[in-house]
């Protein structure tokens, strides 16, 4: 017999004409790369030094000591960690917020609902859309979808602040994770799946 899905689906209708384009929303939040795994990610190294597997709030984005990026390093080589974030919604997109560390699972249960995983740019849409509307969700928040496999954009978000807070990182190692059944970290994590009209 099956093992119960162990977390909380929660649905939300997307209703707005017309969303920020993913590009608007990084203009508008704080975000940067992930110093341990961009030099890989950019091209700049063949072999991953990310260093650390699982990153703490403080490690993400407090003053703990950092991995330092190459002394050869340009905006483009940003950029390439970045990648793609052209993908954008459906007007009228229905949402699954998934909490659980189980993506696997959340996964099955959305497919067969008709949902997949959300894109890079989508996500980040539905940050902003979930930050504009004061959604009261907390922790951090996975896409993996389309990134380049055994990695995840990660955003720490928090939505019980006035105004709420989002901040995002591009791109962290998470390897098997996913298709492991489990997202170890040490906060709530969340993931979002959508189905268009």
């Amino acid at each position: 017999m099956e093992d119960p899905f162990n977390g909380s689906l929660f649905f939300h209708h997307v209703d707005e004409e017309r969303l920020p384009s993913a590009t608007a929303v990084l203009k508008e939040c704080p975000w940067d790369i992930d110093h341990h795994n961009a030099p890989h990610l950019a091209g700049k190294s063949a072999e991953p030094s990310y260093g650390l597997v699982e990153l703490t709030a403080d490690q993400a984005f407090g003053t703990a000591p950092r991995a330092e990026l190459p002394q050869v390093w340009s905006e483009a080589d940003k950029l390439a960690v970045v990648g793609d974030i052209g993908h954008s919604l459906g007007v009228g997109s229905d949402v699954i917020v998934a909490r659980t560390s189980d993506f696997k699972r959340a996964g099955e249960l959305a497919e067969k609902m008709g949902y997949r995983p959300t894109l890079v740019g989508e996500f980040l849409q539905l940050l902003w859309w979930l930050q504009q509307h004061g959604e009261q969700y907390s922790g951090w928040f996975y896409c993996y979808a389309g990134r380049k496999p055994r990695y995840a954009t990660l955003a720490k978000y928090n939505g019980h602040r006035k105004p709420a807070s989002l901040r995002v990182i591009f791109d962290t190692h998470i390897g098997d994770q996913v298709e492991e059944g489990y997202v170890s970290a040490n906060a709530n994590t969340h993931c979002f799946f959508v189905r268009s009209r």
